[in-house]
């Protein structure tokens, strides 16, 4: 009898599933090629199998409700209702337990042996296939939403950061005046980034006001830390707002990477020298995690073509949380932005599954449209293999090319 604490819940067809182990199958379809006078072959990736799981499914007198809750439920009207779900020849969704919503499955066997002396728990296997796709998992709307949700706190934390940790004392002399000038860099460094990018004609006005109203109050954002606090994530908001293009607004972020590293060293020998290297450490901070959550929530809004494009943008995203991590924010800032990387890099992982490699295949003289032909069933994707390998000659392709899978 299974344990309830080894088993993991799902659905198929809004049955519920608890399910004691499973198996996976799928990979790439290919062709091996052999050539006379040649000691190599050619190994050509044709697209992906679809995918084949197999799941072995706990019949007890538990189920799970649809509403998430524990129901007591009599282990025959439980069978009875699984095995008319599994019998159904339409394809229906299944919700997997580790690998999330799955479209238009089939279960085209299962086996189910059943004990007279242990009624109460038995255990069907069953093995599920997909009609019409490839039965790579969709992304749940959740994940975005979590991600969103993890921006907020990390927003909120470098809220508090400001707030709690950053003063200027007047009388200790030119504190006041470098204050001043770490906030018209943070202005600067937000005109710099959005100037490469053309911004939308209707988010244009907000963004130049919140510049303006910045630029014009700086004095007074000196002396207030939650009037700064404020202007500085508002900022923020009004440049993610530039955008329609998630890839656009992506790009905009990176423009604050590695905000402060320029920095003149300031002696800690003084009461004001101390002082102002703690304020730098907080805006600098603050410019750095506002950046970093913001760019976490555009990458995760993106559409990859390529598993490479993840990878890039992966390793400059890690550079940031490394920056941010090693700066003087908050250890709350640092906590919420920890919290933030793991949601992200799931995300880019589950993108990871759909997104096509870039792999060498080896092709005898052709023409690039044909060979798009041969390997995608389309001519016009010819273009993408000119682009990828910047060839110059579209009629004569040769040797060693890299192609998308697909």
């Amino acid at each position: 009898m299974a344990s309830e604490k080894s088993i993991l819940d799902g659905f198929y067809r809004n049955v519920p599933i608890s399910i004691l182990s499973g198996s996976l199958t799928g990979g790439p379809k290919t062709s091996v090629k052999q050539f006379p006078g040649r000691d190599t072959q050619n190994v050509e990736v044709l697209g992906l199998q679809p995918r084949k799981y197999s799941l072995e499914i706990v019949i007890n007198d538990k189920a799970r409700s649809a509403k998430g809750e524990r129901v007591i439920q009599d282990y025959f009207s439980y069978r009875d209702q699984l095995i008319a779900a599994l019998e159904n020849k339409q394809p229906g969704a299944l919700i997997h337990p580790l690998y999330g919503r799955i479209d238009d499955v089939v279960a085209v066997s299962y086996s189910l042996n059943e004990s007279m002396s242990q009624f109460g728990s038995s255990v069907v296997s069953v093995n599920f296939e997909i009609d019409n796709n490839t039965g790579i998992p969709q992304q749940s709307s959740s994940v975005a939403s979590q991600i969103s949700a993890s921006n907020d706190a990390l927003k909120s934390a470098i809220s508090f950061d400001i707030a709690d940790n950053y003063s200027v004392t007047n009388s200790l002399t030119g504190n006041f005046a470098a204050a001043v000038d770490k906030i018209n860099e943070i202005i600067a460094s937000a005109r710099a980034s959005t100037a490469f990018i053309g911004e939308a004609a209707d988010t244009l006005n907000e963004f130049s006001a919140e510049i303006g109203e910045l630029s014009a109050n700086v004095n007074g954002l000196v002396s207030d830390p939650l009037a700064l606090a404020d202007a500085i994530t508002g900022l923020f908001e009004s440049v993610n707002g530039l955008y329609a293009s998630a890839d656009a607004t992506f790009d905009t972020f990176i423009g604050f990477f590695g905000f402060g590293e320029d920095d003149t060293a300031i002696k800690q020998d003084t009461a004001g020298r101390i002082e102002r290297k703690k304020n730098n450490d907080v805006l600098n901070g603050s410019v750095s995690a506002s950046s970093l959550g913001y760019a976490y929530l555009s990458a995760s809004q993106q559409e990859f073509e390529t598993t490479l494009q993840i990878d890039t943008i992966a390793a400059q995203l890690d550079d940031q949380y490394t920056l941010v991590q090693e700066g003087g924010s908050s250890q709350d800032v640092k906590d919420a932005a920890t919290d933030m990387r793991i949601k992200v890099l799931d995300a880019l992982d589950q993108a990871r599954v759909i997104a096509s490699q870039v792999i060498p295949v080896y092709t005898l003289p052709t023409t690039a449209r044909l060979l798009a032909f041969n390997y995608y069933g389309d001519d016009t994707e010819g273009e993408a293999i000119i682009d990828l390998n910047g060839f110059s000659d579209v009629s004569f392709v040769e040797g060693d090319v890299e192609i998308l899978t697909a």
